[in-house]
Parts: C-alpha cells; structure tokens; sequence
C-alpha cells in the first residue's frame, strides 16, 4: 500500500495533462459505483487502522453503514484524496487488464480477457455495502456434495438477488 500511494502521489505531481484528463473521464464513465467503491475503500481503511475489529461495513459506526448517509457524504469530501486514491487504484487495474486482454487477442487469442460476472459478494464488502437491495443478506452460495467435496461447498459469500439486480437496472 506505501508503494501504490507513493505512485499516486508521482502520478498527482507529474502526470501529463491527457493523463490526468484520462482519469477524470474514467471517474466520469463509472459515475456513482465507482464513487461508491472508493469511498467505501477509503472508509474502510481509515475505521480498520483505527481498530482491526471493523474489517466490515457492518461493524462500522451506524451512520457509516449507510452510503447514502450525511456521514459517508461528509467524509468523502473531507477525504477526497484519499477516495480519489482508491478510483485511481481501479483506473490503473483497468488500463493493465484492458493491455493484457489486447495483447491476448494480437496474440491470437479469439476471446482474449473476459470480466466475470461472480455469482456471489462478499456480504462485508464493497459491493454490499454500496448496492446492499441486489445482496441476498443471510444467504450462502456454495456447491452441493460431490465426490471432490463430500460435505459440500460454503464459499461464504452472498449471492446476487435477481429482483435487486432487475430493480436497479443490473
């Protein structure tokens, strides 16, 4: 982490000005689930430092556990480095995998780099935290038994809800 926040401050002091241009309509282009995403990092980080029992949304403070509450709107604009931080982490992770995905296909590869859909969140994560009506809270995805997993599978994540999902446009 040290070393990915000494990047941003480098990028910050001395990228050019397209590169700059280019992470702010890259902000623009994911909108509010970015947003959403990095500021749950941010808040994430500023309550585990403070005690590592408040590693989930869920334990944080009760104004924070909403993403939409006063709390979290004023912490992001108190922290905004910090959140711009963590879209910028997206920024970087997306350019490296949309390079790998073209050097895949010039490579010949025909579907190149795909992104997954997951079946499941992590209900303690970002996902939960910002689009908590498309989680099924209380819920377990996993596998049945089979002969590789006698007992059967739970990964521990919560899986998506189609009517959540259907609600807020996917």
């Amino acid at each position: 982490l040290p070393v990915l926040e000494a990047l941003h401050r480098h990028f910050r002091a001395t990228a050019s000005a397209d590169r700059k241009r280019a992470f702010t309509a890259f902000r623009a282009t994911w909108g509010e689930s970015l947003e959403r995403h990095a500021t749950f990092e941010a808040l994430h980080a500023h309550f585990f430092t403070k005690d590592m029992h408040l590693w989930s949304w869920r334990t944080w403070p009760e104004p924070y556990r909403n993403c939409a509450s006063r709390e979290v709107a004023a912490f992001a604009a108190e922290n905004g480095e910090r959140v711009a931080f963590f879209a910028w982490l997206q920024w970087i992770a997306d350019g490296q995998l949309a390079a790998a995905h073209d050097r895949d296909r010039a490579g010949g590869m025909s579907i190149g780099i795909y992104r997954d859909l997951a079946v499941a969140s992590d209900g303690g994560g970002s996902m939960a935290w910002s689009w908590p009506q498309v989680i099924l809270a209380g819920a377990s995805v996993g596998a049945p038994p089979d002969d590789l997993g006698p007992m059967g599978q739970n990964w521990g994540l919560s899986p998506l809800s189609p009517q959540g999902l259907r609600e807020t446009g996917y």
